[in-house]
């Protein structure tokens, strides 16, 4: 009787065993995801589209079909402005599709783009991109609160009702006191090791899943890290550059009253130029500093493309020891003021790039100390 048992739940037992299998191997998170970090300045061109310099990033982990011009889309288009807010935002590539960055991006207060549109209701999740992902679960439980709160596209959406049992369904078996004693003993032996076999699945994906949250930690406090090490950097450099180019711009003043003076003097008939008595020497460009732009060539990066643009035009034109030129007493009045005349509108022509260049780098040393933390009050 006992072996008769055993055989007719031996299938049951192999179907049970390949069902534990797939389901241990469907529940096992993939860990890998390739990421490409990089730091850009970029705005919003569409709720799920973003315009960085020359390149467009497309938003990781949200469907772009169903917010593109609609106006769910104009509302994303808008919240996406509101969280970059015209700051730098840090993005990690996962993959290129035809000329097109996909990549996760964090604004400049760790913020996930995507994952702020999911929880407002204004984008819905792709699958394709979260599944087996680290952040699959954060993704799909954003989207189901929004749903349920019926807010942006999820405003008229109604689940449909759990269908009900019918009828001709058959009530499920229940078991009577008048168990055989080698179905017991079957159940055990049976049972006993698949039991124990859960309990340890769950407690390996328990401990999996802690992992992967730890390591999605320690990733974003390492971003923090990182970006405030930049923004640290950046307000040094900035700080520097515009001390310097204040210097320079006071020995450009310098120059200019120096020279004026000189050309007001050629012009004036009753009195002789100095020049004329023994000769003399004039310099044809200001003797300006350029350590701090020399000594940081490879950090102006931090500043963007545009300022390094114009520092590099600004400081082409900067020398520390300039060429000069001798004016001997046999010079002619009129070629004297001539070559004066032009080394005052060299100099000149130097002040609008430096004023342009000081008044950005006041701009981001102003927002970087805007936004550090003022001294803590100390209780009365």
């Amino acid at each position: 009787m006992l072996g008769h048992s055993l055989t007719r739940f031996i299938p049951v037992f192999c179907v049970f065993l390949c069902v534990l299998a797939l389901f241990t191997g469907a529940v096992t998170p993939r860990t890998g995801f390739a990421q490409d970090k990089i730091n850009v300045q970029a705005f919003a061109v569409d709720g799920a589209t973003l315009q960085a310099q020359n390149a467009l990033l497309q938003l990781w982990g949200i469907d772009p079909t169903t917010i593109k011009n609609t106006l769910s889309g104009l509302k994303a288009r808008v919240k996406l402005d509101d969280l970059i807010d015209e700051r730098p935002i840090m993005c990690s590539v996962v993959r290129r599709d035809r000329g097109v960055a996909i990549a996760q991006c964090m604004n400049a207060d760790q913020i996930d783009l995507s994952l702020s549109l999911i929880e407002s209701g204004l984008a819905i999740v792709n699958r394709a991109d979260i599944v087996g992902s680290p952040f699959q679960k954060t993704y799909t439980n954003a989207e189901k609160r929004a749903r349920l709160m019926h807010i942006g596209l999820w405003e008229n959406f109604e689940s449909s009702a759990t269908p009900k049992q019918s009828e001709g369904d058959a009530a499920p078996a229940t078991n009577s006191f008048g168990i055989k004693a080698d179905y017991i003993l079957i159940g055990g032996v049976v049972l006993g090791p698949i039991i124990g076999m859960l309990f340890v699945g769950w407690v390996l994906y328990a401990g999996l899943n802690k992992l992967i949250k730890l390591q999605k930690h320690q990733i974003a406090t390492a971003r923090k890290k990182e970006q405030d090490l930049r923004e640290r950097e950046k307000f040094i450099l900035a700080s520097s550059l515009d001390s310097e180019i204040n210097t320079n711009r006071a020995k450009i003043d310098a120059f200019l009253l120096i020279y004026e003076d000189m050309l007001r003097t050629m012009r004036d008939p009753s009195k002789p130029p100095k020049y004329k008595r023994s000769g003399d020497i004039i310099h044809q460009r200001p003797s300006l500093s350029r350590a701090v732009y020399d000594a940081n060539l490879d950090k102006l990066d931090l500043l963007g493309t545009q300022i390094v643009t114009d520092l590099s035009k600004a400081y082409a034109n900067i020398d520390g020891n300039p060429d000069y030129i001798t004016l001997e007493p046999e010079t002619p009045i009129d070629q004297a003021m001539d070559k004066v005349q032009r080394i005052i509108q060299q100099a000149n022509g130097m002040i609008e790039p430096l004023d342009k260049i000081g008044s950005a780098l006041t701009m981001i040393i102003r927002d970087r100390k805007g936004r550090m933390p003022g001294p803590s009050s100390s209780p009365i």
